[in-house]
């Protein structure tokens, strides 16, 4: 590997549509709700969108 890409707030990939996240729980096995939840839970605040640039450090 010769580098690393970061992806901060979506610049590249975007944000998962409801549709995705959907997909991704049946793949996973854990419909509805259940796995939003389980999946933004564990995520760290900024990741979350839950403090801004600003706030960050």
């Amino acid at each position: 590997m010769t580098a690393v890409l970061f992806d901060m707030f979506g610049a590249i990939a975007r944000q998962q549509s409801p549709a995705a996240c959907a997909r991704l729980g049946e793949t996973a096995g854990v419909l509805g709700d259940a796995f939003r939840e389980s999946h933004w839970v564990l995520r760290r605040p900024d990741d979350r969108g839950d403090r801004n640039g600003a706030q960050y450090g």
